[in-house]
């Protein structure tokens, strides 16, 4: 017998849905494809970031997604969306 894939809830922060919102269309549906893609699976998608957070990132394009699992509970926090070049210190702000 095959185990089933446990599909993850995703919620989006108000600050990562901000930047979201601000984008192009295109923008939008690239980074709404790569977040949906964390329902399944999500700490195997993206890379674990150093330091004491639970966090994860994962690229789309000149962006990255910043993501937290909580696997108790079955869901996806993303907690920043930005590019890459300044996520890291608009981060722990």
């Amino acid at each position: 017998m095959s185990e089933s894939v446990k599909r993850y809830t995703i919620k989006i922060e108000e600050a990562a849905g901000r930047f979201i919102n601000k984008q192009t269309a295109r923008i939008k549906r690239q980074l709404f494809n790569k977040i949906a893609s964390l329902c399944e699976q999500p700490d195997n998608k993206g890379e674990k970031l150093k330091g004491p957070y639970d966090l994860f990132k994962i690229r789309s394009g000149d962006y990255s997604i910043i993501y937290q699992v909580k696997k108790n509970i079955l869901l996806v926090l993303v907690v920043r969306v930005g590019y890459r070049k300044d996520i890291y210190k608009q981060l722990f702000r």
